[in-house]
This record gives C-alpha cells, sequence and structure tokens, in this order.
C-alpha cells in the first residue's frame, strides 16, 4: 500500500490540469490533488481544459470523458497533437468499451472508474508520477551529457585551432623573424572570403582557421635553401617547391574538415589558374577553392612583405601585379573580389607590421 508521504516525495514539484464538469466532484478531488501537487488548475468542460494547457506546463491531465462542448477524450486528442508526451489520467463513469479503445489509441496513461476511491487512485497516482519523474531524470542526464559533450568538443576545438596556431607560427619562423605572416594571412584569407560568400560564416571560418598551416610544409627544408639570400638555383629551386607536398604529409592523417582544408591548401596554393604551378599542374576550377583564395592573400603578404632574398614592394605594386595576372595565376573572380577588399588588406598590413603587437584570435 502507497502512503501519503511516498506519494508526495513524488507529485510535490508537479503540476496537473483536471477538467470535471461535476462541480461537486471537481472540488472534492481538486482538493486532494492540492494536498500533494506543486499546482492544481481546474476547468469545467473540455474546450475550457484546451484553452488552459498551453498557458502551463503540465506533468499530468486528468479528466472526465462525458463533458459539454467537447468530451474528454477529443480534448485529449487535441492535447496529444500539441504533446505527444502528455501523461493522461482519464477518470470517468463511463464504462463503453469504445471509450476504453480510444483511451489506448489515444495513449492515455491511466483509467479509473467513477465513484472514485481515493486508495485505488493514489496508487494510480504514484505509478504515473513515478514514470514521470524517472523520464524527467532521464531528460535531464541526456540533457547534462549533451552539454558535457559540447563543452568538451569545444575545448578540443579550441586546442586544435591553438595547435594549428602555434604550428603555423612555428613553420613561419623559418623565413620569418615575427611570424605574423601567418597572422596576416589568416585576415586576408577571412577578408578575402566574407567578400566571396558573405552569408557563409561557416566557410569564412574555416579557410580563416585552416590558413595557417598553408606553409607547414617549410619546417622540411634545409636552412641553407629556405635562407639563402640570392635567388635560388635549379636544383635548389627544385627542392624548395617540395614543401607543399610536405605540408600535405604532414596533415595527412587528420579526417576533419578543417584539417582536410588544411591539406588542399598546403598542397594547392602555388598552383596557377592556367596550368603552370606546381606540384600538380593543376588548372582552373581543378584547383581547390580555398587554395586559388590562399594564393592571393599569400602572394599579397609575400611580395609587401621584406624578405631574405629580396625588398618589400609598396601595396600598390602588389595590387598591381596581382591584377596583371588574374587569369594567368589567380582565378579572375577571386581577382575582382580581392580589388573590393584592397583597403582592408592595406588595414590589416599596417595593424600587422613585422613586429609582435597582437596574437591571432582564431576563432570557430
Amino acid at each position: 500500500m502507497i502512503n501519503m508521504k511516498s506519494l508526495k516525495e513524488q507529485t510535490s514539484e508537479l503540476n496537473v490540469l483536471y477538467v470535471e464538469d461535476n462541480i461537486k466532484l471537481q472540488e472534492e478531488v481538486s482538493t486532494y490533488l492540492r494536498k500533494i501537487f506543486k499546482m492544481v488548475i481546474t476547468s469545467n468542460d473540455g474546450v475550457e481544459g484546451l484553452e488552459k494547457y498551453p498557458t502551463s506546463e503540465f506533468d499530468l491531465v486528468i479528466t472526465d470523458i462525458n463533458m459539454p462542448k467537447m468530451s474528454g477524450l477529443t480534448m485529449c486528442t487535441k492535447i496529444k497533437e500539441i504533446n505527444p508526451n502528455q501523461k493522461i489520467l482519464i477518470v470517468s463513469a463511463a464504462t463503453d468499451v469504445e471509450d476504453f479503445a480510444t483511451s489506448i489509441l489515444i495513449g492515455v496513461d491511466g483509467y479509473i472508474i467513477k465513484p472514485i476511491e481515493f486508495n485505488q487512485l493514489k496508487n494510480l497516482l504514484y505509478k504515473i508520477t513515478s514514470n514521470i519523474n524517472n523520464q524527467k531524470l532521464l531528460n535531464q542526464y541526456h540533457e547534462d551529457l549533451e552539454k558535457k559533450i559540447e563543452q568538451r568538443t569545444k575545448e578540443i576545438t579550441q586546442t586544435r585551432l591553438e595547435l594549428i596556431r602555434c604550428l603555423g607560427r612555428a613553420s613561419d619562423y623559418r623565413d620569418n623573424d615575427t611570424g605574423l605572416h601567418v597572422i596576416r594571412m589568416s585576415y586576408y584569407s577571412r577578408i578575402l572570403t566574407k567578400e566571396l560568400f558573405p552569408n557563409d560564416n561557416d566557410f569564412i571560418n574555416l579557410i580563416y582557421n585552416a590558413a595557417p598551416l598553408h606553409d607547414v610544409g617549410k619546417i622540411g627544408i634545409p636552412d641553407a635553401i629556405l635562407l639563402k639570400p640570392g635567388k635560388f638555383n635549379k636544383e635548389e629551386w627544385a627542392i624548395m617547391k617540395n614543401h607543399s607536398v610536405y605540408g600535405s604529409e604532414i596533415i595527412d592523417k587528420d579526417d576533419s574538415l578543417l584539417m582536410k582544408t588544411a591539406k588542399e591548401i598546403a598542397i594547392a596554393h602555388h598552383e596557377k589558374w592556367n596550368g603552370t604551378g606546381y606540384p600538380q599542374g593543376l588548372k582552373e576550377y581543378d584547383i581547390p577553392l580555398s587554395a586559388r583564395i590562399i594564393a592571393i592573400a599569400d602572394v599579397f603578404d609575400a611580395l609587401t612583405t621584406r624578405r631574405p632574398y629580396k625588398n618589400a614592394w609598396t601595396s600598390n605594386e602588389a595590387i598591381e601585379y596581382i591584377n596583371a595576372q588574374s587569369g594567368i595565376s589567380f582565378d579572375p573572380e577571386i581577382v575582382s573580389a580581392f580589388n573590393n577588399v584592397i583597403d582592408e588588406f592595406i588595414e590589416i598590413k599596417e595593424n600587422y607590421k613585422e613586429k609582435i603587437e597582437n596574437d591571432m584570435d582564431l576563432i570557430l
């Protein structure tokens, strides 16, 4: 036998909608329910009950069947359309087999015959509310688990981005005293991608976060070649060009979209629109979009930065060169986008000169 203390432990935080057209019975049963439930809202018929239903979150609906304006079964059918998981208890004098069958089809959770025997009601309420609370605990568990997974995923993603940043900076330090090239590259790439795809934030951030690894393959190039102050001879140039392949091999084993994009950038950002680039001689749209975007950002920064083998070009000289190479080295559509954001490129160039004043703000 279920005692009231045990029942209250199950019901004290739950809300009930009680629908009954017999006012005397409604008062009697609602008085009983209010002793054990957190909140009890009453209605005199199905229409009124349906009107009150959306105004509060009810854990349990208790209803008569035969009522004026709208029957309890019709009301319950409509409630189930609103919330298929709603728990429902039928309290009725009707013993019609068809009503029982309809109740089963609706998916009610209990059925008690009038006149109400309160011990029977107590036992039935305990069973139903136990199920309600167990489901709430299960839902809370899944919600907490999803939050933990989401948080852990963010932490892993942020760690990955930090590692990309560090690896990009490490490769950049090989031939750049400050490592600011990858910072400017990331911002240039984001500006250019946003101009091309203003509404695709996922792709904009994907290119932005993959950009630092474009030259990671330089780690595999000997210092004697990488830091040579003059022009490369034929053999040295052949070795230098291998950095794109090395970069692809370094990133090779990660199957995430971010790292796949970084890999295609690493291997293809020196391909040319007319097919004369390296290492594969890809042409036009066979060159990955990500690499075509990075190519312009990389060349602009390389031209406007002093290197061991050359002085820095002016921004205007770099702009003229990139436009002259439209349809030759670069995708004409991306060159057009570049011309629309030149002022932003120059602003980034000024903000991230060859001294460490800022750090890269990688985002998801």
